[in-house]
């Protein structure tokens, strides 16, 4: 007797003389055995406890545009196929495929597209794949190394510059701003648009070419100025100190090379800037001298001087201010170089008030902030 179990239940075969199986008994055990192995794959762990059967994939309804290769309106499970557009558009996914994953934490299986990326790794398609405008990748300075390096960007896509080290790309930052599918108000396709990203903070079109540009010469100003550090060539915004020998001041004491476009067609060019006394940066228009300058004059520290500088140009008015409820002996003063009587040394400059009268006398003594009865604001008080 051979005990045989299929589907929970239980059979009994008998065996022929000499231990052989009667046929009908050897058929059930082969039943038996193929129930098993399904029941025993449609419970394996790789399936969660949960069975289901592959079916195809439906065809996607994303850009009408796309084409399809192969082309059908079902695919199988893990099948790669290859998406393009029409003209010069391109498809954000290349090749995609239909694979199966579990839901959490319900482990419920679903089919979901997945679209290979630019470095070849397969990821989860969120939303359609459409057919967008491409840049081809810029034929500008051989030196820049682009990061992605890629031969074909997609539209708004931004693109990092960078050059090798002693050089500096007139951009950092470039992104394609219009593909090469798209048209004007002709109706004629264009070539690509490339925008890089300013130092004023805005995305300007790359008319020219982009390059990878070499240190900051060392400008011809005034011969009596002195660099500190003192080089042939400086790199982009790196920051310098200039002096002058004697009484002589420069004009502005911190300077630095920086890198600006010119509008409207965003060539970059190395322009200088100088640090104001406030501490803002501006262009220097003009060649920067030595020159013979006044020192802010050491009078009550309450006293408040518009401008506020270190040194002032003779003849250059200044406005005095005080706490709230007094009022400096001057309202304006300016600096003016004497000149020397007879052969006698003159001082170097001298300061002048304008008082009530609209008059120009000579500053003596100490500016003050005077109150309301005439007596002097205590350079102690709070």
């Amino acid at each position: 007797m051979h005990i045989v179990q299929s589907g929970g239940r239980t059979e009994r075969c008998c065996l022929w003389g000499g231990g052989s199986m009667a046929p009908q008994c050897a058929l059930l055990v082969v039943l038996a055995t193929l129930l098993a192995a399904l029941e025993t794959e449609q419970h394996a762990p790789k399936n969660r406890g949960y069975s289901w059967y592959t079916g195809p994939c439906t065809k996607p309804w994303w850009d009408h545009n796309l084409q399809f290769t192969p082309d059908r309106n079902s695919y199988g499970v893990n099948e790669e196929l290859q998406l393009t557009c029409p003209g010069q558009l391109k498809p954000s996914f290349t090749s995609v495929k239909c694979v199966i994953q579990f839901q959490e934490p319900s482990s419920i299986a679903q089919y979901v597209w997945m679209g290979r990326n630019s470095t070849g790794a397969w990821i989860h398609i969120a939303g359609a794949v459409w057919c967008v405008e491409t840049c081809q990748r810029p034929q500008w300075d051989t030196k820049l190394h682009l990061t992605p390096d890629l031969q074909e960007y997609r539209k708004n896509d931004a693109v990092m510059l960078s050059c090798p080290e002693g050089l500096q790309p007139s951009y950092t930052h470039v992104r394609c701003a219009e593909g090469n599918g798209a048209l004007d108000d002709a109706g004629s396709v264009y070539r690509d648009t490339w925008q890089g990203w300013s130092s004023t903070g805005a995305w300007l079109r790359i008319e020219g070419t982009v390059q990878c540009l070499g240190p900051c010469t060392k400008p011809q100003w005034d011969h009596r100025l002195q660099f500190t550090p003192d080089r042939n060539s400086y790199g982009v915004n790196e920051e310098l100190q200039l002096t002058c020998s004697g009484q002589l001041k420069p004009f502005f004491t911190s300077v630095k090379c920086v890198i600006q476009f010119q509008e409207p067609i965003s060539i970059a060019q190395y322009v200088w800037m100088g640090k104001k006394a406030s501490g803002v940066w501006t262009r220097i228009e003009k060649n920067i001298s030595c020159k013979e300058k006044c020192q802010k004059p050491q009078w009550d520290s309450r006293i408040r001087l518009d401008p506020d500088q270190e040194f002032y140009n003779f003849n250059k008015t200044v406005m005095l201010t005080c706490p709230n409820g007094y009022w400096p002996s001057a309202m304006r003063i300016t600096c003016v170089k004497p000149s020397p009587h007879q052969g006698l040394s003159a001082p170097q400059n001298i300061w002048f008030m304008k008082n009530s009268t609209g008059l120009w006398p000579l500053a003596v003594g100490d500016m003050r902030c005077v109150g309301t009865h005439g007596c002097c604001l205590s350079l102690w008080s709070s």
